[in-house]
């Protein structure tokens, strides 16, 4: 370690870095004595940002390397070098980094070890939907999380044309999440509950011949072009580059649509054909944009058959309300779903974190969230998207722990 006083250090970011780069150095000068600089001045010590170059290719080797990161000591212990691939992974290193000052920092002089790290993150995405973490990604970015997915506003107008975007007050999602890292991720909500956003007003003959409440035929047309809306307007949405469509959640037993064409097919593949088709006209309009499809207990007994529709690049989402919403010690990946990701699929899957999705239940449970973000790292998850109810404060601590077990699960050598 060095100790260095007030203006002694230089952290130089890279001429060509973006906002998220500029972010790292921002917040590692704030944890500095008062005076730390961008450029050389007096400086004595400087941390110096690098994008790419020699010292990132080791990170080409190592999983979910565009989010790792390098840490080595320059000649002399005139400085530390923070090295990566991308902005992502710098930010990350700054992150370490700056932990380990605050920790060593007063107001006049720090003690800044000089170590050599090599970090990634073993879970390529960790992140919340819903409750207030819209509100929150300044933190959450502190822990290293990356998503926040929340339902989007999506209602269907006079002329029949689809629109969507951010609910009132999520806008923090695309104005401040990428600043911290966080990618926003809007999601249509449940098939099921948009009949009510004006869709049977423009479109009557979307209403199933049967089926259970809120069920919509998906062998008319006018459905694949309302949805192909709705996904085109969310993915133009700025920083978001795809779009969650979650699948029926619950039609109370009834099923869907009873019409001849939809007879002739499962009711879960048709609803999932009809999500690909919308997508693929969503990408004649905004072609960049992507697709994930969330599963529910609606879909359970057709998941295999879903997972044959789902072309490559299209992520798949696991979730049962009474299944993945449980702290239950049973194991929540099941063989399919694990055969699926190990085939190189991406995987995410959306656990509770809090003790309950109904209320506020007072519940730190470090060894339930390490179990879980261990068996979705052992059996090739890629991300997760938590339940942290009512607020995100009544589950702070088990969010912090699955944000350290789904970086890091099983420890570095």
């Amino acid at each position: 370690k060095v100790t260095v006083g007030r203006g002694e250090v230089s952290v130089d970011p890279p001429a060509s870095g973006d906002t998220l780069t500029a972010q790292a150095a921002e917040e590692l000068r704030a944890c500095l004595p008062q005076g730390a600089s961008g450029g050389s001045g007096n400086a004595t010590f400087t941390i110096a940002l690098q994008l790419a170059g020699p010292e990132a290719e080791p990170l080409r080797r190592l999983r979910n390397s565009e989010q790792a990161y390098r840490v080595l000591p320059e000649p002399n212990n005139s400085g530390l070098r923070l090295v990566a691939l991308t902005s992502g992974g710098l930010y990350y290193a700054a992150k370490t980094l700056k932990q380990l000052l605050a920790a060593r920092a007063t107001a006049d002089r720090v003690e800044v070890p000089l170590l050599t790290v090599t970090d990634w993150p073993d879970m390529a995405e960790r992140g919340l939907w819903g409750s207030d973490s819209f509100l929150q990604l300044k933190w959450l970015g502190e822990v290293k999380m990356n998503v926040c997915e929340q339902i989007a506003q999506i209602w269907v107008d006079e002329a029949g044309r689809g629109h969507g975007t951010l609910k009132p007050g999520r806008e923090p999602m695309v104005v401040e999440g990428p600043k911290y890292g966080i990618r926003p991720l809007p999601a249509v909500l449940h098939l099921e509950q948009v009949a009510g956003k004006g869709l049977l007003t423009a479109y009557p003959e979307l209403k199933a011949q049967g089926g259970g409440e809120g069920a919509l035929c998906y062998s008319q047309p006018a459905i694949i072009g309302v949805i192909a809306d709705w996904i085109s307007e969310l993915g133009s949405l700025p920083h978001v580059d795809e779009v969650d469509v979650w699948l029926a959640e619950n039609l109370h037993g009834k099923g869907g649509c009873r019409c001849a064409p939809c007879r002739e097919h499962d009711r879960n593949v048709l609803e999932t054909q009809v999500v690909l088709k919308a997508w693929q006209r969503a990408r004649e309009r905004v072609p960049a944009v992507g697709l994930r499809v969330l599963l529910s207990e609606e879909t359970y007994r057709s998941n295999q058959a879903i997972l044959r529709e789902l072309p490559a690049g299209v992520k798949l989402t696991y979730y049962h309300s009474l299944l993945t919403y449980s702290c239950s010690h049973q194991p929540m990946i099941e063989p399919a779903f694990e055969q699926w990701a190990r085939q190189g699929r991406w995987l995410g899957v959306t656990p509770q974190l809090s003790g309950d999705v109904g209320g506020a239940t007072p519940f730190t449970g470090a060894a339930f969230a390490r179990a879980r973000m261990n068996e979705f790292v052992d059996k090739g998850v890629s991300g997760f998207t938590g339940y942290a109810t009512p607020r995100l404060a009544h589950a702070r601590f088990n969010v912090e722990a699955a944000a350290e077990w789904s970086w890091n699960a099983g420890g570095r050598t």
